[in-house]
């Protein structure tokens, strides 16, 4: 993909791999997680908390496919039950976590997702 994707076209792709997803059926997390514990991550986030700043998380198993506010798409792998290290996309090594219960996703620079 030599050019950006605008808001649409990300909206496509990241339909077409949760579609992926989807087919590839329920997986359990390596390394001992249950499917369960590694589950809360997926879902409509927003960053910042603002309604007009959408982000996305899609899982499968122990992977992630991210999509900010901006549309920019990256994957991810959960590296314990409450953190994800990005491996491909934005900045590799970035870093997030996951707490207030599932609620809210507090990134390495600072920055939040909050769930509504």
């Amino acid at each position: 993909m030599g050019k950006k994707l605008d808001r649409r076209g990300a909206a496509k792709a990241v339909a077409a791999v949760g579609g992926l997803f989807a087919l590839g059926g329920a997986a359990s997390a390596a390394g001992g997680q249950p499917a369960a514990a590694a589950a809360g991550w997926a879902g409509e986030w927003f960053h910042g908390g603002k309604v007009d700043q959408p982000c996305a998380i899609f899982q499968h198993g122990r992977v992630l496919l991210l999509v900010n506010e901006r549309g920019d798409l990256a994957s991810a792998v959960l590296t314990a039950e409450d953190k994800v290290s990005v491996q491909q996309g934005w900045e590799q090594g970035y870093t997030g976590a996951i707490g207030d219960r599932g609620k809210t996703i507090v990134w390495k620079d600072g920055a939040e997702w909050k769930r509504r």
